[in-house]
């Protein structure tokens, strides 16, 4: 992994440990008196920074975290960032240095052998993002959006701290920033708004996200989320989970939607026992941020046409 100069400077001879990154950065943690975290952009997705594209990037990174902490949500503390060129390979990197906030949620999760445990991370999350929830529930043009996954949430605090911030998710005016780089189509700008900018998405979002992990916890799950958005005003968005129990061979072999697909696969892998490195692997070939090709939208349906016929044998 390739660290700044700026931090091998300030701290000298330090300890790295490697910590769980995402589709655009690489986390490691700085084994310091402060226990610092460095991200590192620049080395994923095929992103090639120049100069002007990294100061770019800090500036909506460092714009998103303000927008972010003032609808409510707990972020970490900015410390400092720098953008250097690596001498191996020659592509500019984008660095931020955050604190070190406490073990990532997801981690939590995936080690959580009670119903109880499993439940307080969700918990754990909603109380995190509601006041968001309720911003964005009252107007019609949000400002900033979230992606709730709960690998970008830790437990060092109550609520949990927010710490993904790339990509940025804010308007700027009258486009939503909702993927780096963004979508070139319209199904991939107008599904970007949809999870991260609405009730519907986001809780959407969440819900199959932790079901990802623990699919036996899906319909528990489901209806905390559902209590959650009947109880605090959000009525339609509830109905859009309750609703899920027609899932037959006609309704599915109709799914465009990836994000319906994996709600249908969570709810089946729920039912069926599926184990969680059936339904990652789901999710993996799901992936999506600008288009599916048909054959990956045909080999979900399959998929998920055969855990369907397996649940009613």
């Amino acid at each position: 992994m390739y660290l700044p100069h700026f931090v091998k400077h300030l701290f000298g001879d330090i300890q790295l440990e490697p910590l769980e990154g995402g589709y655009n950065s690489e986390v490691t943690l700085i084994s310091h008196p402060h226990h610092l975290v460095v991200k590192l952009f620049g080395g994923k997705k095929g992103i090639d920074l120049t100069p002007d594209g990294a100061v770019t990037l800090a500036m909506q990174i460092a714009r998103y975290r303000t927008l972010l902490h003032q609808a409510g949500i707990i972020v970490p503390d900015f410390l400092d960032w720098a953008i250097s060129r690596d001498e191996l390979d020659g592509k500019m990197y984008l660095a931020v240095v955050e604190p070190y906030c406490g073990v990532n949620t997801a981690q939590v999760l995936r080690g959580a052998t009670t119903t109880e445990e499993g439940m307080r991370v969700l918990r754990g999350i909603l109380d995190a993002i509601a006041p968001l929830l309720t911003a964005i529930s009252s107007i019609e043009h949000p400002q900033v959006g979230i992606d709730p996954k709960p690998e970008n949430f830790t437990n060092g605090g109550s609520p949990y701290t927010f710490i993904d911030f790339m990509p940025p998710r804010f308007r700027e005016g009258d486009t939503y920033l909702v993927e780096y780089p963004q979508p070139t189509t319209e199904l991939g700008y107008t599904l970007g708004k949809w999870k991260h900018f609405t009730v519907q998405g986001i809780c959407t979002i969440l819900l199959t996200q932790l079901a990802r992990i623990h699919p036996k916890y899906f319909e528990l799950f489901r209806a905390e989320i559902s209590t959650w958005l009947e109880v605090n005003g959000h009525g339609s968005e509830c109905s859009y989970f309750v609703g899920l129990g027609r899932v037959d061979r006609e309704y599915i072999a109709q799914l465009e939607n990836p994000y319906e697909m994996r709600l249908v696969m969570c709810a089946l892998a729920s039912r069926n026992g599926a184990s969680p490195p059936l339904v990652d692997q789901f999710f993996r070939l799901t992936h999506f941020e600008d288009k599916l090709t048909d054959h990956v939208v045909s080999e979900a349906l399959r998929i998920l046409l055969t855990y369907h016929d397996k649940v009613l044998s």
